[in-house]
């Protein structure tokens, strides 16, 4: 086989000395075997330092570890991102895993001549419990045009997650892509959306990838100032890159869509802990609901009152479902 690298697989790891072996297994696991795995241990204070050392020493492929001071997952990805070798890039979380298929299932289709292809991702409790699993009409499709991609994100009928694609290096490195440091929440989302303002193409692969593992101290739990001043920030820096590359402006809206819906969808799931699943949101209701607090969550925020908003919008929602 050729030991080439044509994968480079970038972790951040921050305390996550519990949730790091099993990612290790699923990656040791994968039937394609061309890959570089990058770790980089961002200032961890529990013993990840050591679980991830020992990994290294076990590992039968390139293991590539890094340490640095605490200073956030964007630099921590942007360490890793600057060290790849392959000519694919792929982000797995720290808490996260994949499927045995994983890599193979992306490369298979990316490698025909496309900018990205991603599938589906598998939002999960720890015990494994599946919390809602996509489905769509057809096997795989084709976006030969990008700006068709964004309208499906656009009307909802595509759900995208930034670590369910392979990313072409090239295309990173063409326009000095990395993820914003400046930001504490939405930056991975940013990340995707920017680099698919560059790409001619991609492909939609309906198989589930990526098991996206949430627990009770998951960050996307907890709303407040910073987070959504961070989405708005998020949100304008996405604008420019549009603007850059003559691309609609309502595209912009795919991005408030997925962050809305995969983000604030999963905290309403907490919220309102009597449904076992998200199917509630598909109520005609919930959908009517869900735009009014996408446009006054992201357009034109200014703090506190923001807040105040989106509490009278839960209150609101209670209100429906009681």
């Amino acid at each position: 086989m050729n030991n080439d690298i044509i994968i480079s697989i970038l972790t951040p790891a921050y305390n996550a000395a519990d949730t790091l072996p099993l990612l290790y297994e699923t990656i040791c696991s994968q039937t394609f075997q061309q890959f570089e795995w990058i770790v980089v241990n961002d200032g961890s204070t529990d013993n990840t330092l050591d679980v991830l050392n020992q990994l290294a020493k076990e590992s039968s492929f390139p293991f590539l570890l890094f340490d640095q001071d605490n200073q956030g997952v964007s630099q921590a990805r942007n360490r890793a991102l600057y060290a790849a070798k392959g000519q694919y890039i792929f982000f797995a979380d720290a808490d996260d895993y994949l499927n045995p298929d994983t890599l193979d299932v992306l490369y298979q289709v990316v490698s025909q001549g496309y900018d990205f292809a991603f599938g589906n991702h598998i939002p999960q409790w720890k015990d494994g419990t599946v919390i809602r699993d996509w489905s769509f009409p057809y096997s795989s499709h084709v976006f030969k045009d990008i700006k068709k991609l964004f309208k499906r994100i656009c009307t909802r009928e595509i759900r995208i997650f930034a670590s369910t694609g392979l990313y072409k290096r090239s295309i990173i490195q063409e326009f000095s892509l990395s993820f914003n440091t400046s930001l504490t929440h939405t930056e991975d989302d940013l990340f995707l959306y920017q680099y698919l303002c560059y790409c001619t193409n991609a492909v939609h692969i309906n198989r589930n990838i990526y098991h996206y593992v949430l627990g009770s101290k998951n960050s996307i739990y907890i709303i407040n100032q910073n987070r959504m001043k961070g989405t708005a920030k998020a949100l304008d820096i996405l604008l420019e890159t549009i603007r850059k590359q003559k691309l609609p402006e309502r595209f912009a809206k795919a991005f408030e869509n997925c962050v809305f819906r995969e983000k604030f969808s999963l905290l309403f799931y907490l919220y309102f802990k009597q449904f076992r699943s998200l199917d509630f949101l598909e109520l005609p209701e919930i959908k009517a609901l869900e735009k009014r607090i996408t446009r006054i969550t992201f357009n034109g925020l200014k703090g506190l009152k923001d807040l105040i908003r989106l509490k009278g919008f839960y209150l609101i929602y209670n209100r429906i479902l009681n």
